[in-house]
């Protein structure tokens, strides 16, 4: 079990800050990414005032021709994420989507993003455009479990290294993507 913590900002000038990304000391070689997430949650659950964030009890992610599920346990600190997860890979996603409806789970909501990743040290920045939603950055590390006393300490690393890359606080996204995503088709 590990513990993610992030943040994500939302960005209007994508170009300039890829800029500053790539100046970085240290920065790695950007990469591709496309993560195509699948929330799964209970029919009863869908449509009910309950939060979306909540009514979805895990996902799979298909990304890198790689099938892993995760069940997160989040809460939110100032814009921040700190996510507990349990992560574990499947290789036939047909025979897991089976599995979840004999435990009365079904596919839900679908969210795809699309951009560059980045390592510095232990972090990871990613800039993506999440399909409906637009342009993100989103810069996480994972601790162990052990080091969860770091958490606070890590948090402001985040703020810190959005701060150096040019981008207020102000533009730090406090809601979660699925929860943007359910409102925006609500609003529809």
């Amino acid at each position: 079990m590990a513990l993610e913590i992030e943040c994500k900002a939302r960005l209007d000038a994508y170009p300039s800050i890829r800029e500053a990304i790539e100046s970085l000391e240290g920065i790695t070689e950007g990469t591709p990414v496309m993560k195509r997430d699948t929330y799964y949650a209970r029919l009863e659950d869908r449509d009910s005032s309950m939060p979306p964030r909540k009514a979805a009890k895990f996902r799979i992610r298909e990304s890198e021709g790689l099938l892993v599920v995760t069940s997160k346990v989040k809460r939110m600190e100032a814009g921040v994420e700190i996510n507990r997860e349990h992560e574990f890979a499947v290789s036939d996603k047909a025979s897991f989507n089976a599995f979840a409806a004999s435990l009365g789970f079904y596919p839900w909501m679908v969210k795809e993003k699309q951009g560059m990743s980045w390592k510095l040290g232990g972090f990871t920045i990613e800039l993506v455009t999440v399909s409906g939603l637009g342009d993100f950055i989103e810069i996480e590390t994972l601790l162990d479990h052990s080091e969860s006393h770091r958490s606070g300490e890590v948090k402001q690393q985040l703020l810190d290294l959005l701060s150096r890359l040019g981008i207020s606080h102000e533009c730090i996204e406090p809601r979660y993507y699925i929860d943007m995503l359910v409102s925006q088709l609500k609003n529809r």
